[in-house]
């Protein structure tokens, strides 16, 4: 039986995120002086670990490195009833390049 999925807030997401991944400017973002934020929707395994991440919105020089550092974060798995399951967010990751 796959494991029982919810969606979480980001709010509390973020209070589960024991190791978080910056975002890395890249050469070609830095002298485009782009900033802004990308949303990221994911999904966190019972192991805390990012399965899937898919981009919602944001500059699109910027989605690359938002996906690359987000799929790197761990969280503590969310749990229902003490049993850990997996559950669906959405992270922002602020950009201020250049």
């Amino acid at each position: 039986m796959p494991p029982y999925e919810v969606r979480i807030d980001a709010e509390v997401a973020e209070k589960l995120l024991v190791h978080k991944v910056e975002p890395v400017c890249k050469q070609v973002v830095m002298g485009a002086r782009v900033t802004g934020t990308v949303v990221v929707d994911i999904e966190i395994s019972t192991q805390g670990e990012v399965l899937h991440s898919t981009i919602i919105s944001g500059p699109k020089l910027l989605r690359k490195p938002a996906l690359e550092a987000v799929r790197q974060f761990k969280y503590k798995p969310y749990t229902l009833s003490g049993m850990p399951i997996q559950a669906e967010t959405t992270v922002p990751i602020r950009f201020s390049c250049g």
